[in-house]
């Protein structure tokens, strides 16, 4: 049975429109066709220009900040292609709002991607696909409350870059926590075994992490610290003092998703941290790693 046509539409967010025509030339689709305006009460308005009806839909859009909005244009969005009948109506989101609310840390509290999660099963999405996503650090297939998902990451990606285009090539390499041990494993071979995890504590979600980490030789080392999402920096600024406090002689922060925020940029280089490299999940004047090949290496023989 011959697979439907494939046609690969760009929302407005960060440079999803960009990641979109890059996929379409990757996987040899047709580039769909969206109308997105905002009404002056900030309402998004959203129409699809071409015929979708009995044709695979892939839909690119990042929730970047602002989030909200970026949030309800993907909504409106993947609902209005089920209703134009798509056969099948895939998404990828590379960087993915609300992931870091998984669970109820505190009686009361919201579960946001549970909710997030539910919208997309209402709309009728085949398949979310994202890049490093917080509540799930492994690669590989997996279920956000119901929808099938799959996590890509852009690790290897940033480890090479560190390694041929900044010269490092045996780092002491800091990984944030336990939790991000997949991701070790998946550079080690780069990067070498010199890792270092960070144990650290917070009550809360608003204050930066206290690290608690006794023995680590980093002593005249150039020190990378990899992480999935840069925000306001708490742990790459603890990460950082750490590494210079034991004697680190630079410290490169190497991050799938930087959203630089509170002046987090001015912070790390004042902290001592020489660079910051990203992908283009959220676009950045720092985004050397564009995600798009991640993205088509895997999708050329699953779609």
């Amino acid at each position: 049975m011959n697979k439907p046509a494939k046609v690969i539409f760009g929302g407005t967010c960060s440079n999803s429109s960009k990641i979109a025509e890059e996929l379409t030339r990757a996987l040899d689709a047709n580039l769909g066709r969206l109308q997105v305006m905002r009404f002056p009460d900030e309402e998004t308005y959203v129409r699809v220009l071409d015929d979708v009806e009995g044709k695979h839909v892939i839909y690119v859009q990042s929730t970047a900040p602002p989030q909200d909005t970026c949030l309800v244009e993907l909504f409106i969005t993947l609902d209005t292609l089920r209703r134009l009948k798509a056969k099948r109506v895939d998404v990828i989101v590379p960087y993915l709002a609300y992931a870091r609310q998984d669970k109820e840390f505190n009686k009361g509290e919201a579960i946001s991607a549970r909710t997030v999660a539910k919208i997309l099963d209402a709309v009728g999405v085949d398949r979310l696909y994202t890049l490093d996503v917080h509540l799930y650090r492994r690669l590989g297939p997996f279920s956000l409350y119901g929808v099938k998902a799959y996590n890509l990451s852009a690790g290897r990606a940033l480890a090479s870059y560190v390694k041929s285009n900044l010269g490092i090539e045996a780092p002491a390499t800091i990984i944030p926590d336990r939790g991000h041990t997949p991701l070790a494993n998946m550079i080690r071979d780069i990067v070498g075994d010199d890792f270092v995890f960070l144990r650290k504590k917070r009550k809360t979600g608003w204050e930066y992490p206290k690290i608690y980490e006794k023995t680590a030789d980093l002593e005249g080392k150039d020190v990378v610290i990899f992480d999935d999402i840069l925000g306001t920096g708490g742990t790459v600024l603890r990460a950082t003092q750490f590494a210079l406090s034991k004697g680190a002689r630079k410290v490169v922060v190497a991050v799938t998703h930087a959203l630089f925020l509170n002046n987090v940029r001015g912070r790390l280089r004042d902290a001592g941290v020489s660079q910051v490299v990203t992908t283009d999940s959220i676009l950045q004047p720092e985004s050397v790693i564009p995600i798009a090949p991640i993205i088509a290496e895997y999708l050329k023989s699953r779609i």
